[in-house]
C-alpha cells in the first residue's frame, strides 16, 4: 500500500513538473497559428505583402546557407544602419567642428600672442639639434601623415564641403585618388612610427623639471623662460599621447580596415572604422597644434628641423639643460660630432651624402606610395571608341530585358501565391496545396 501510495506520488510530482513545459509549447503552438492567421488574412487584404518573412531576415539571426564563412548565414545586417547613422551623423558633425574651432583657437592664439621669439639676440653661432637620420625620421612620418590627414578629410566630409563646390565628377576623381593613397600611404607611416619612436624616446623620458614646465605653460603666456631638457614637457606628451597612443589606435583600426581578407566580421569592421575616424580626428586636431608650435608658432623651431640647426640663443632658451650638457662635454651632439658648436655650411661631405641619400629614400618611398595610388585609381579612363560604346550599349539593353523578365516571373509567382490564399480561405481558411516542387517562402529564404 505505501509503495502504491509512494509511485502515484511521484506520478503527480512528475506530472505538475512537465505541465509547465506543456503549456508553453501549447502557447508557442497559439501564437504561430495566430500569426499564420493575420498573415492568411493580410494577404487577402494586401496581396504579396510578405512583412513576417522580412522581420525575420531583419531580425540578423543567422540561418543556413550553403556558403561557410563568418556572417554568410546573415541575410540583412540590421547593425550597418546604426553604424550609418552614427559615422555620417553626430562623429561627421561634431567631428567637423572640432576641426573648425581648433583652426579657429589656432588663429586666434597667433593673432593675440604672435609667435614665441626670442629674449636676447641671436649670437650668430650654431648648434647642431637634430641629426640628418632624425630629420629624415620626422620627415618621413609627418609627411606620410599630412597626405593620410588630407585623404581622410575629404573621404570623411568631402561630399559636404567639396561635393557642392566642385561637382560630382571632380569630387569622384578625388576621393578616389584619396581612398587609394589612403591604403598605400598608411603601411609607410606606420613603419614611419616605429623608427621615429626608436630614434627619439630616449629625450622624451618625463623628468621632474617637466612639472615646474607644465605648472608655467612654457611660459607662453608669461614671457618667461622655462629650462627644460632637449624636449619639453609639451612635446613629450605629444610624443607619448600623440605619436604613440592615437599612432597605435588608427594604425591597428586601420590594418581590420585595409586588410580585409583577413576574414574578420562586418561588426568588427565597422567598429573599426568608428575607432579610426574618432582617433583620426583627435589626432589630426592635436598634431594642428604641435604644427603651429613647429612652424609660425615658434621662432626658429621649423629651420631647426629643416637644416638641423639652430642658434645658441634659441638653444639655451629652448632648452637650456640640454645646451648645457652639451657645452660641458656630458653628452655628443645628434651626429656626435667632436665639437659643441658648428656653422652648417661647414658640414662634412659624408654627412651630405648621408642626408642626400635619406631623403631620396624618403621621397622614393612616398612617390611609390603614390604612383601605386594613381595606377590603382586609373585615372584618367581611357574614351571608349564607337566599337566599345555600342558593345556597352547592347550589354546594357539585354541586362535591362533581363531584369524585366525576372520582375514579370516574380509578379506571376506572387499573383499565384495570392490565389492559393484566397482559395484557401474559401475551404475552411486552410491554404492550398503548394505545386509539386515549391517551397514555402521562409524555407527559401533561409537558403
Amino acid at each position: 500500500m505505501r509503495a502504491t501510495f509512494s509511485g502515484m506520488r511521484h506520478f503527480f510530482l512528475g506530472l505538475m513538473l512537465l505541465l509547465p513545459l506543456f503549456g508553453g509549447t501549447a502557447y508557442a503552438q497559439a501564437q504561430e497559428s495566430r500569426a499564420q492567421e493575420t498573415q492568411a488574412q493580410r494577404q487577402q487584404v494586401q496581396p504579396g505583402n510578405n512583412a513576417p518573412v522580412w522581420r525575420e531576415v531583419r531580425s540578423g539571426k543567422e540561418e543556413y546557407t550553403a556558403v561557410k564563412g563568418r556572417e554568410t548565414g546573415v541575410l540583412i545586417q540590421t547593425e550597418g544602419e546604426t553604424w550609418r547613422k552614427l559615422r555620417n551623423g553626430p562623429i561627421t558633425l561634431y567631428g567637423g567642428w572640432w576641426v573648425v574651432l581648433t583652426l579657429i583657437a589656432l588663429g586666434l592664439l597667433y593673432k593675440l600672442r604672435g609667435p614665441i621669439g626670442l629674449h636676447s639676440p641671436p649670437s650668430g653661432k650654431m648648434i647642431e639639434r637634430f641629426s640628418s637620420f632624425e630629420r629624415i625620421a620626422h620627415w618621413t612620418m609627418a609627411i606620410s601623415f599630412c597626405v593620410l590627414a588630407a585623404t581622410g578629410l575629404v573621404i570623411l566630409f568631402g561630399k559636404y564641403v567639396l561635393l557642392p563646390l566642385i561637382g560630382h565628377t571632380l569630387f569622384s576623381w578625388l576621393a578616389e585618388l584619396g581612398k587609394f593613397l589612403h591604403n598605400f600611404i598608411g603601411p609607410v607611416f606606420m613603419f614611419s612610427i616605429v623608427v621615429f619612436v626608436v630614434t627619439f624616446i630616449r629625450d622624451n623620458f618625463p623628468r621632474a623639471y617637466d612639472i615646474t614646465w607644465l605648472a608655467k605653460v612654457g611660459g607662453v603666456f608669461s614671457g618667461e623662460v622655462v629650462p627644460t631638457g632637449r624636449f619639453n614637457a609639451g612635446e613629450k606628451i605629444w610624443f607619448w599621447g600623440g605619436v604613440i597612443g592615437f599612432g597605435i589606435v588608427a594604425s591597428a583600426s586601420g590594418l581590420v580596415l585595409d586588410f580585409p581578407n583577413f576574414d574578420q566580421s562586418r561588426s568588427l569592421m565597422m567598429l573599426a572604422n568608428i575607432v579610426h575616424v574618432i582617433a583620426a580626428i583627435l589626432f589630426i586636431t592635436w598634431s594642428l597644434t604641435h604644427i603651429y608650435l613647429g612652424t609660425v608658432g615658434t621662432t626658429g623651431a621649423y629651420e631647426g628641423m629643416r637644416n638641423g640647426y639652430v642658434d645658441e640663443t634659441w638653444a639655451r632658451e629652448h632648452a637650456q639643460y640640454w645646451y648645457d650638457d652639451v657645452k660641458a662635454g656630458k653628452r655628443a651632439l645628434p651626429s656626435a660630432a667632436p665639437g659643441p658648436t658648428r656653422r652648417p655650411h661647414r658640414r662634412p661631405n659624408n654627412e651630405e651624402a648621408h642626408m642626400k641619400t635619406g631623403e631620396l629614400l624618403a621621397v622614393g618611398a612616398l612617390a611609390f606610395a603614390l604612383s601605386a595610388g594613381l595606377a590603382q585609381a586609373k585615372i584618367p579612363v581611357a574614351p571608349m571608341d564607337d566599337a566599345a560604346k555600342a558593345k556597352a550599349e547592347e550589354t546594357k539593353a539585354k541586362a535591362a530585358d533581363a531584369a524585366k523578365k525576372d520582375a514579370e516571373l516574380l509578379a506571376k509567382s506572387q499573383d499565384r501565391v495570392a490565389d492559393r490564399y484566397k482559395k484557401g480561405q474559401g475551404k475552411g481558411g486552410k491554404a492550398a496545396p503548394a505545386a509539386k516542387g515549391a517551397k514555402p517562402a521562409a524555407a527559401a529564404t533561409k537558403k
